[in-house]
């Protein structure tokens, strides 16, 4: 393994985007930035793309090496190798919330970045601010597209999660098939804006004032202004892709559709109480009981 390699993260097309944020703030740099959540659980440690101390000279130093950030002024930088989405922002978010916890740096600057742009996400950021945090966006559409390092949830866990979900919530339950489709979500659109609620990348969606049933995520239906919509989100570990996902396509759907009755629910298999304190602090987002 060459040295530069073990300076860099896992995914080099993530890294790549990194290093292009680096090259605009400077400062020293760690990939893969270990955090804990669950105190003696490694295992439940996450990796932040990239930690910056800016209020130092620029250093490249080896992936994962501990850095000190007490009152130091820290960017937190989580990459997309693709399109900016609402799991990048997650990430960021609840990145800055883990170092502000564990660290209590001065000052804190979220950037999320990626290879290409997304106009409805850089519309969002304009005017939410969760925990009062402007998170920062980049796009580098000059650098190469590739594999952005992700966990995926299982079909079946999914699938499960989803009618749980539903046996309790009722309505109108609109969900994919085995496998995600391009189509999916698609047709089922906003009365006030006309835009698909797919924007909001939401696992399925439950209409709880319309009759108890089921239908194809390919459907056409039209959702008022003001009817409650469920979006569903599900993971198989509580985790920050997933918890941005719940957050931000929420907030898309009532700030840039139009709808005004709509509640994330995030669905897991294992818990993280960490993170779930941190998500517990927003509103519109509704959590298993423990």
């Amino acid at each position: 393994m060459t040295d530069e390699a073990l300076l860099r993260g896992r995914s080099s097309a993530e890294s790549d985007v990194v290093h292009a944020v680096w090259d605009e703030i400077g400062g020293a740099l760690v990939e893969e930035f270990v955090v804990p959540t669950i105190p003696g659980q490694r295992s439940r440690a996450r990796q932040i793309d990239g930690v910056f101390a800016v209020d130092g000279p620029r250093q490249w130093l080896p992936a994962r090496t501990p850095l000190a950030l007490h009152g130091r002024d820290v960017v937190i930088c989580q990459a997309k190798a693709g399109q900016l989405d609402q799991g990048v922002l997650g990430q960021t978010l609840f990145a800055a919330e883990l170092i502000q916890r564990e660290h209590t740096p001065r000052s804190v600057r979220l950037i999320a970045a990626a290879v290409r742009p997304n106009p409805l996400i850089e519309r969002l950021l304009t005017s939410y601010t969760p925990f009062g945090r402007q998170i920062e966006h980049r796009t580098y559409p000059n650098l190469r597209s590739g594999r952005s390092s992700r966990a995926t949830t299982p079909s079946a866990m999914r699938q499960a999660l989803v009618s749980a979900y539903h046996r309790d919530a009722g309505g109108l339950l609109i969900r994919p098939g085995a496998r995600r489709g391009r189509a999916d979500f698609a047709h089922v659109c906003s009365a006030a804006s006309g835009k698909s609620l797919r924007h909001a990348d939401p696992d399925a969606i439950i209409l709880p004032a319309r009759q108890h049933g089921e239908a194809p995520a390919t459907t056409a239906t039209e959702v008022a202004a003001g009817e409650p919509v469920v979006l569903v989100y599900a993971c198989t570990d509580l985790y920050m892709t997933a918890m941005g996902r719940a957050v931000f396509g929420g907030q898309i759907a009532r700030r840039l559709l139009g709808l005004a009755d709509v509640t994330s629910a995030l669905r897991y298999g294992t818990d993280n109480a960490v993170l779930r304190e941190l998500i517990e602090r927003l509103p519109h987002v509704v959590l298993p009981t423990q």
